[in-house]
């Protein structure tokens, strides 16, 4: 989901976004190039660095789990009493902001090499 609408995104950056360490995105991202997902390829400023970019049909299938998803949480605010989701909408704004405004947590080898 972090790469569609972007052109591409290294390894490094991946692991950032979903505060995680970078074997298990390069893990992911083998498993996503085995798939079709993804492709990948060395940037340009740096041979050591993948750039990880999403084929086709990693778009596709992308869209259709943004589509299911907007879907679903569309069906659990119809459930909610309609006086009552104006609130819910304002909590979640709030909370998705104090999330975003959250440090990125350190990699596990910075918390682990003191």
């Amino acid at each position: 989901m972090l790469l569609l609408g972007r052109d591409e995104l290294s390894q490094q950056d991946l692991a950032g976004e979903l505060c995680i360490d970078k074997s298990n995105v390069a893990r992911l991202c083998a498993k996503m190039v085995a798939a079709g997902h993804v492709t990948q390829r060395p940037a340009d400023a740096d041979g050591r660095s993948r750039l990880v970019s999403l084929t086709t049909k990693g778009q596709q299938v992308a869209r259709q789990v943004e589509s299911a998803s907007a879907s679903r949480f569309g069906s659990l605010l119809r459930g909610l009493p309609a006086d009552a989701r104006p609130g819910v909408l304002t909590a979640l704004q709030h909370l998705l902001a104090s999330v975003e405004a959250l440090p990125s947590p350190r990699p596990a080898q910075e918390r682990t090499d003191r």
